[in-house]
């Protein structure tokens, strides 16, 4: 039901030039229950995302065939 949870997950791509991109990866949440379930899922929430984003660093740095 729009307007008691919602969620926009986002991934922005910034280029830093030399060969470089910031990975930018958030989400807002908003909604009647925002406050509530982001105490009971936030902190898990933040964790996946922090796993999310060093295992794409480390296959990105890792993976050559990436580079052209």
């Amino acid at each position: 039901m729009k307007g008691l949870f919602d969620g926009e997950h986002y991934f922005q791509l910034e280029d830093m030039g030399s060969n470089q991109t910031r990975f930018v990866h958030g989400e807002n949440f908003s909604g009647l229950m925002a406050g509530v379930l982001m105490k009971m899922i936030g902190e898990n929430t933040k964790k996946g995302f922090h796993a999310m984003n060093v295992t794409l660093k480390e296959r990105i740095e890792n993976n050559k065939s990436l580079e052209k």
